[in-house]
């Protein structure tokens, strides 16, 4: 009987426990620097937060999920990054195809630094594969 009685205050507390409000102070330091801590600070001003306890359970899915927004946020500034890379494919693509359609030599560098100038069969082929860039990266 006492043994029982034993385990269902011992079970009481700790699930009162779990769900116990916590107090946490909020500081400023001279060098700007905010501090959070369980334990009161000596001196300063500070402000008084209060927190539920969470059991490992709530910690890891809230751990979880915070990884998850984080992982989300990449992919979105992946796609981001993506459209921004075409937008600038596009605005490329459309001044070549300018530049080629509106002078008759082209000149260019090659690798090594040496000028030279687009047969009419190099033309032509820059020509299609402009027209093709513009058709991948300009989504209007």
């Amino acid at each position: 009987m006492q043994r029982s009685l034993l385990f269902l205050l011992m079970t009481a507390f700790s699930a009162n426990s779990l769900s116990a409000d916590i107090t946490i102070y909020r500081w400023v330091d001279e060098n700007n620097i905010v501090h959070f801590s369980q334990n009161q600070p000596k001196t300063g001003n500070f402000s008084q937060l209060s927190a539920k306890k969470m059991s490992a359970q709530k910690i890891k899915a809230a751990y979880l999920a915070k990884q998850e927004m984080a992982a989300q946020r990449e992919e979105e500034a992946k796609a981001e990054s993506i459209k921004d890379d075409e937008k600038v494919q596009c605005v490329t693509a459309r001044q070549n195809l300018k530049t080629l359609q509106d002078f008759d030599n082209i000149q260019y560098k090659t690798n090594t630094g040496k000028v030279k100038l687009l047969t009419a069969k190099e033309k032509k082929a820059q020509l299609a594969f402009n027209k093709k860039q513009i058709e991948l990266y300009c989504v209007d």
